[in-house]
């Protein structure tokens, strides 16, 4: 009997060394580890919302940076086109001499400024100010120097028989009219032939043609200082022709400047063409850069997002799991030991009665249930 009694001592003794005994995250009641389980999956969203914002500020640098590119290089193209039309539009007002043709111009020139000023305003533009700045100053110079050729075609009065063109007609017909009047007309026919040689020369820009025409001028002033006229008579012609050749020659001067003119608008564009072609290699830089960015951005979001996801998830499912299976364990082992006992097996351990939860409270009335 006193073998027994021992025995028995031995094995409550024992029993009472397993009330310790806790399963995984037996030291949590449920509630706790659903709070748990919460905050987890709030810091998870929390952790996922900071991804995305971080994505998020990348995708938007790059497509800004886009934008940028884009910008750039439609004022590029807009100043490109624009130096190519206004070019247009010198040659079409040379050939037509047409007042609204000198008006587009200056439409178009005001157009590339305001491009230039927004291109210059632009951070990306930094590395080039100082071409823009070339390019500005000969855009002016091309402004002013078109300015006083549109002033000095409307001197000319050509296209409309205005200014000088117009007063030589008048001073042509007094003269022959003096001419006739005084019994020379073949002199009347002498200032038809300045003219038609005045016109050549206009049309084909021949300076030596110049000379052929002042020699005219001279032996007819030399012939009307050697006639007989009346002093009054012969002073008013003298006085007409004088005039005629200072118009002729003003006129024919003038289109020999118009030219030159020409000239040195042809040198202001090339003078502008290298900071031109510099802006267009920048902006087609830009552009190549700014699609590389955004490429690389959008890739770098796509891994990041889909790893990230997939890794939250995993993660979710893991902590979620571990939960399950420390609710679920000592549920299945209390059974378990249940089962044994059932059976009349009062050696079988009772597990988690170590736990803080209901399943360490079953437990350990089960334990107790045994003890009684």
């Amino acid at each position: 009997m006193s073998q027994e009694s021992n025995l028995e001592h031995e094995f409550l003794e024992l029993r009472t060394d397993g009330l310790d005994e806790k399963t995984f995250l037996g030291g949590l009641k449920f509630a706790t580890r659903s709070k748990l389980f919460l905050i987890f999956g709030l810091t998870v969203l929390v952790t996922f919302g900071g991804m995305y914002f971080f994505v998020d500020q990348r995708l938007d640098g790059a497509f800004s940076e886009a934008d940028s590119a884009r910008e750039l290089a439609q004022l590029s193209a807009r100043i490109e086109s624009g130096v190519a039309r206004i070019e247009s539009h010198e040659k079409q007002f040379m050939l037509s001499k047409d007042p609204n043709t000198a008006e587009s111009f200056k439409r178009e020139l005001s157009k590339i400024s305001g491009a230039l000023d927004a291109l210059y305003a632009m951070p990306e533009s930094a590395a080039i100010r100082h071409h823009l700045a070339t390019f500005r100053d000969g855009l002016a110079q091309y402004d002013q120097q078109f300015i006083s050729q549109v002033k000095r075609e409307e001197a000319l009065g050509l296209k409309d028989n205005t200014g000088i063109s117009k007063r030589l007609e008048k001073l042509t017909k007094a003269l022959q009219s003096s001419f006739v009047a005084a019994g020379f007309k073949n002199l009347a026919d002498q200032v038809r032939w300045i003219n038609l040689q005045g016109q050549e020369t206009l049309l084909s820009g021949f300076r030596k043609g110049v000379k052929g025409i002042e020699q005219r001028y001279r032996t007819l002033t030399a012939f009307l200082e050697s006639t007989k006229l009346p002093r009054g008579e012969k002073t008013a012609i003298v006085d007409l022709l004088k005039a005629h050749e200072t118009d002729m020659l003003a006129m024919i001067n003038s289109r020999f400047t118009v030219d030159a003119a020409t000239q040195r608008l042809n040198e202001i564009l090339g003078y502008v063409v290298p900071s031109l072609e510099r802006l267009t290699m920048l902006a087609a830089d830009r552009t190549a850069a700014a699609r590389r960015t955004l490429a690389r951005e959008q890739m770098f979001a796509r891994y990041t997002l889909t790893g990230g996801s997939a890794a939250i998830l995993l993660w979710l499912i893991l902590a979620g799991l571990l939960i399950m299976r420390s609710m679920a364990s000592p549920v299945r082992a209390l059974s378990i030991a249940a089962g044994q006992l059932a059976k009349g097996d009062r050696s079988a351990k009772v597990p988690a009665r170590g736990n803080v939860d209901a399943t360490g409270q079953l437990a350990r009335a089960l334990d107790n249930w045994i003890d009684d």
